[in-house]
């Protein structure tokens, strides 16, 4: 599955694992455990004020007190800063050359506060501390959101640093760059105008349905065509459960060891619809048109774009509601014999093509194997093609 995935690209090389001599020439900060006495969490666990002043978690997920004996969330309160680790020793010169070394004998009087923890350069950074240490820092694709073209277009005008971005004139950044040069001014000058306040009440003006995969090897043409159909079908289901509808569907083609680019496009139906007879075939069609047919492919994705209440649904005079009301009726049949008995109840005759993948996906949780307790309950599961 994932896991197997992930490996072959650490094989491959797609996945880069730095040497030691890397990660130890990354590391500015340790703390050296020379603690020999006490009880456990005294000779073996970072002390509870490490992270007071950085990105201790306060929340609900760690009742409230951020200490790593109640930490049941493993996520950072901020991204600003990287773990700080600990050691038992430092043996070697390589080792011995991290900047700042902290004997966890010594936390009180070494890193007693915040503020004696910000003189070791582990505080935050400020707007003018941004700008006196990097407004002349080369290069300037450093800067997240600075890719090469964004670089290429600013030497233009003779700007590569962050100062340089600052001291422009805006009417020519926002003719070079349009809306986005905004984002490119704020970051000039170490401002963020998007605050969690921001994040928690934003409500998107549209709404999709989007599955993606990696395929489990490098398939053809007419086997990927398979999975993608599979796909198309199951985001009927899907649309029928959210009681959506849509109009607008993209996919997208990824290909083995990025030989080629990506080829993706978009399918636009007369109507908007949640029938399979209707969204699958034009889905097909799609994909015989995007998809390059003699490179393999490896990765495959679809959205439902700009779904909205099936309340919306409406075709022509000529359409044969009858038989719109018995397919509707059939998929979810469907749909409640799978709540019922699980996604394997019942399975196209598709499913069980030796290309296919959305049956044993059926059994996943998260993308994941989900496992059965044990091979009874595997063989009870009903399968009616």
């Amino acid at each position: 599955g994932v896991w197997m995935d992930m490996f072959r690209k650490v094989i491959d090389g797609t996945i880069y694992i730095p040497s030691r001599e890397e990660i130890v020439g990354k590391t500015k900060i340790v703390v050296i455990n020379d603690v020999k006495s006490g009880n456990e969490e005294q000779m073996y666990a970072t002390w509870g004020t490490l992270y007071d002043g950085l990105y201790k978690q306060t929340d609900p997920m760690n009742r409230g007190n951020g200490q790593w004996m109640d930490n049941y969330c493993y996520f950072k309160k901020t991204g600003r800063y990287g773990a700080i680790p600990m050691v038992t020793g430092l043996y070697d010169d390589l080792a011995k050359a991290i900047p700042v070394q902290v004997k966890k004998s010594n936390y009180t009087s070494r890193w007693g506060t915040t503020a004696k923890k910000t003189a070791d350069h582990i505080g935050f950074l400020d707007e003018a501390g941004y700008r006196e240490t990097l407004w002349d820092h080369r290069p300037i694709t450093d800067f997240w959101g600075v890719a090469g073209g964004t670089a290429a277009r600013l030497r233009r005008y003779g700007i590569d640093t962050m100062r340089g971005v600052a001291s422009a004139p805006e009417e020519l950044l926002y003719k070079a760059f349009g809306i986005n040069a905004e984002l490119l001014i704020d970051h000039a000058w170490g401002r963020e105008t998007c605050r969690m306040s921001d994040i928690k009440s934003y409500r998107s003006k549209s709404h999709s349905v989007s599955f993606s995969q990696i395929l489990p090897r490098d398939y053809t043409y007419d086997e990927a065509k398979v999975v993608m159909t599979e796909m198309a079908l199951n985001g009927c289901l899907e649309l029928y459960r959210r009681h959506v509808i849509t109009k607008k569907i993209w996919i997208g083609v990824g290909y083995s060891r990025d030989e080629i680019p990506g080829t993706h496009g978009t399918v636009r139906l007369k109507d908007a619809t949640q029938l399979s007879s209707l969204i699958q075939p034009a889905v097909t069609e799609a994909f015989g048109e995007i998809a390059v047919r003699t490179v393999p492919i490896r990765r495959l994705a679809i959205s439902f774009l700009d779904t909205c209440d099936e309340g919306c649904e409406g075709y022509d005079l000529f359409t044969d509601w009858n038989r719109i009301d018995r397919e509707k009726s059939l998929e979810r049949t469907v749909l409640e014999i799978r709540s019922r008995f699980g996604k394997n109840a019942v399975l196209r005759g598709i499913n069980l093509d030796k290309a296919g993948t959305q049956k044993e996906r059926n059994e996943m949780i998260g993308g994941h194997r989900a496992g059965y307790d044990d091979e009874r309950a595997a063989r009870e599961t009903v399968h009616a093609v």
